[in-house]
């Protein structure tokens, strides 16, 4: 690819002489957060690589460090002569320039830049005659099937299907019922499932079964604990131990659910989160400060959509970006899942959201919005 061609994805580069690079000549560089492209003599991409300070990694990956000692790494100032980068202003923005970035440099071998964990969500397919959660890898749309997650990890995903399957006495043993022997089933022998995939009309009763579970999953596990726990008071107060028994084993299995690992999960489809950012500095005239601005990003299924900035000090400001992202009217997602790809778009949230310390603030946006003085009094307390 040409110069011209790699300048119109970078904000600036860096042209380097065949003599060994010092220091001075990096100091070209920006000291700031951003991503570096290495090319070679023929502007090839040697190397692709997201950073906090860009002139200091540039400097340590090039900079003649004036020794005759071997080193094992590659020796990349030898082969670089270009250098390109961009900047930004916070690590998520980071995560997604460099992802964009890698698809647009990497094309088709993109997969050996980005190594993004693991990602398992629940599922449940409609169209089966007795339908049941278990784990997918799949977030691509299916009317006949829906998706729930994200998850902390492979654990949470497979205890979230566990659970709901158990709460709502949902077929447990799927493999059996498609072999056409589910008399055989050790959860009936036991007397541990209603048994319904025996009986002539019992494709009705699961299906009652089944809306209930969705319901739950789909955000409402405190009504599902409510309805569990009334159910089984009523059935102590007509003394039938063994239903009320079965029905505290269930409201506990549901009570997991409410652990921080499933903080974020609902239906994948209605995945909505509002995310603020630290952004740049401007000096407005007249002021001797320079004024903090944030940035608001709108998170969904589809991708990732920059909605506004705001200053801290404005909150008139920020309650029209948050209106605007409310009414869905800020248009499409700037970022679409990179290269259409949406496991690979799902997963990079999922990862924001589970980590210790995530940058900036994040917001569950899917059943209502945050509101403006909530967000200021967050941006606040955080100085």
């Amino acid at each position: 690819m040409d110069t011209a061609a790699w300048e119109s994805l970078f904000e600036g580069s860096l042209t380097l002489s065949t003599e060994h690079t010092d220091v001075d000549t990096l100091a070209e560089l920006p000291a700031r957060r951003g991503v570096l492209l290495f090319a070679d003599a023929m502007n090839q991409p040697i190397q692709l690589v997201q950073t906090a300070n860009l002139r200091a990694l540039s400097r340590s990956r090039l900079a003649d460090s004036g020794d005759d000692t071997p080193h094992r790494k590659a020796d990349m100032a030898s082969v670089t002569r270009q250098v390109y980068y961009v900047c930004c202003t916070n690590d998520f923005e980071r995560q997604l320039l460099y992802q964009r970035l890698t698809h647009a440099v990497f094309g088709a071998q993109w997969k050996k830049w980005i190594a993004l964990p693991r990602r398992d969500y629940a599922a449940i397919d409609r169209t089966r005659p007795f339908p049941c959660f278990y784990l997918t890898g799949a977030v691509e749309p299916d009317e006949s099937v829906d998706v729930f997650g994200p998850f902390a990890n492979r654990r949470s995903a497979a205890q979230f299907c566990e659970s709901l399957n158990f709460a709502f006495e949902l077929c447990r043993n799927p493999a059996l019922l498609d072999s056409g022997n589910p008399e055989s089933c050790p959860y009936l022998q036991m007397r541990t499932c209603h048994g319904l995939c025996c009986h002539e009309h019992g494709r009705t009763a699961y299906a009652q079964h089944v809306e209930k579970a969705v319901w739950a999953a789909d955000g409402n596990l405190t009504g599902a604990i409510d309805d569990h726990r009334r159910q089984m008071k009523q059935a102590a107060a007509v003394l039938d131990f063994e239903a009320a028994q079965l029905r505290k084993k269930q409201t506990d299995r549901l009570n997991a659910l409410l652990h921080p690992d499933f903080a974020w999960t609902g239906r994948l489809t209605n995945l909505r989160i509002v995310q603020i950012g630290r952004g740049e500095k401007y000096l407005h005239k007249g002021e001797k400060k320079k004024v903090q601005y944030y940035h608001c990003w709108r998170i969904d299924i589809d991708g990732v959509c920059l909605l506004g900035k705001f200053a801290e000090n404005d909150p008139a400001e920020l309650e029209g970006i948050l209106k605007q992202a409310e009414f869905n009217t800020a248009g499409e997602p700037e970022y679409y899942p990179y290269a259409l790809n949406r496991q690979e778009h799902v997963a990079t949230i999922g990862w924001f959201l589970y980590r210790k310390n995530r940058p900036g603030l994040w917001y569950n946006a899917s059943a209502s919005f945050p509101t403006a003085e909530i967000i200021l009094n967050e941006l606040s307390s955080a100085h």
